[in-house]
């Protein structure tokens, strides 16, 4: 195998200058979605903050921060199947056991609101979806 020259040496560590420096770029173009995303949220504009986010996660697709947010918002819109969905999978890409905690205790109270709205109309989904709460509660509980 031939040692590349220096030419080629600078080339390739101005090129790896180049790919960092536009990854930053892009995580601090993230960021600042997201802290739009969450000025919104606190506001009350979900409609804005769910835009942000989305833009976030266009340029950020593995984040669980991201994912979290989403599900925080359709929680608040009462959207509980799609919340545990959002909760589920930032828990799947979890950097460490504390926020895959949280995710998991979301997912309970997204369950825990599911057999609320089923406790009038259907005792045996509010019972399933109580059971699935209390799981979700141990799990959490158990990564903390």
């Amino acid at each position: 195998m031939m040692n590349p020259s220096p030419y080629h040496q600078v080339r390739l560590a101005v090129s790896l200058a180049v790919a960092f420096a536009s990854a930053a770029a892009w995580a601090d173009s993230a960021r600042a979605l997201v802290k739009e995303g969450n000025a919104a949220f606190a506001q009350g504009n979900f409609d804005e903050a769910t835009s942000a986010y989305q833009k976030a996660d266009v340029e950020t697709p593995e984040s669980p921060v991201i994912r979290f947010n989403q599900g925080t918002i359709k929680y608040r819109l009462e959207d509980f199947e799609g919340a545990r969905d959002a909760f589920a999978e930032a828990a799947r890409q979890a950097p460490d056991t504390i926020f895959e905690s949280h995710c998991r205790y979301n997912i309970g109270n997204c369950w825990f609101r599911e057999a609320r709205r089923q406790q009038d109309s259907d005792q045996k989904k509010a019972l399933e979806a109580s059971e699935k709460a209390i799981d979700s509660y141990h799990g959490a509980l158990s990564l903390n």
